[in-house]
């Protein structure tokens, strides 16, 4: 009789962040209500696109020890400020819990840790 083994493979998340970000306060904010809108107000540490689907790209089975890698494209655009990019890379499992993170500005190589 054949055994059936379900793999799990982890979703990889690639979030762009952006600080010094100029807009109005978003709804709900303590601000609300105190202007309409609040102008000029600095959003920090702001989700600006995914670069994975937005709730992760899978990552295939691959043996232990085994480093995977996956190369994303993006382009910045003109009203970005390069200087105030980040990002947040995440492994998670099924259930949308975190295994692993790191964070890094822009043009920064970080190794694993």
């Amino acid at each position: 009789m054949p055994v059936h083994v379900n793999v799990c493979v982890s979703p990889l998340i690639v979030y762009v962040i952006g600080s010094e970000v100029i807009g109005s306060a978003p709804p709900g904010h303590p601000y609300e209500g105190l202007g309409n809108p609040i102008e000029d107000y600095v959003h920090n540490d702001a989700l600006r696109n995914s670069l994975s689907d937005l709730f992760g790209d899978a990552i295939p089975s691959t043996p232990a020890f085994q480093e995977f890698k996956k190369n994303y494209t993006f382009t910045v655009p003109s009203n970005y400020v390069g200087e105030n990019l980040s990002f947040v890379v995440m492994v998670v499992d099924q259930d949308n819990n975190a295994k692993n993170s790191q964070f890094a500005s822009i043009n920064e190589i970080k190794n694993f840790e």
